[in-house]
């Protein structure tokens, strides 16, 4: 029964993948009070080594980017490489940056604060102990 559902999730997991390079993924969607539109890239040749969930989370003062572990096997410390913008200016960046202890209940999280009419982007890559890239994704905030 176990490796009924984990070869269901493999098979799941594939067909997005293929859906996803097959149409060139861009999401749109309208979240906050203040309708902030947020849009995520994500390129088919990263798709095969992803271990994190991106979330996005819009205040009125700040934003929270997080990074979900997909499966609790995967949690060790891992080295995040980011740089944010905040309307085209490097407000903050992040040179493997080392976040231990990383598990499903304990999450990678960046918090910035926010300004109401500004346009927010963030450039991630997340790599394991050994190196390997195991998460790289972009997103976009507008407010």
């Amino acid at each position: 029964m176990r490796n009924s559902l984990k070869a269901a999730v493999v098979l799941l997991s594939i067909i997005l993948v293929l859906i996803v390079v097959n149409y060139s993924s861009v999401l749109n969607y309208t979240a906050n009070k203040e309708s902030a539109e947020q849009t995520a890239r994500i390129e088919g040749e990263q798709l095969g080594n992803y271990f994190f969930i991106p979330e996005t989370y819009g205040y009125e003062d700040k934003i929270v980017f997080t990074f979900v572990l997909r499966d609790p096997k995967y949690a060790a410390d891992y080295y995040a490489t980011y740089e944010i913008k905040e309307d085209g200016n490097t407000i903050e960046s992040a040179n493997s940056k080392l976040y231990e202890n990383v598990t499903f209940e304990n999450a990678i999280f960046i918090e910035i604060p926010r300004k109401s009419s500004s346009v927010y982007e963030l450039e991630i890559m997340i790599n394991d102990e050994e190196g390997n890239k195991v998460h790289q994704s972009g997103i976009t905030l507008r407010s």
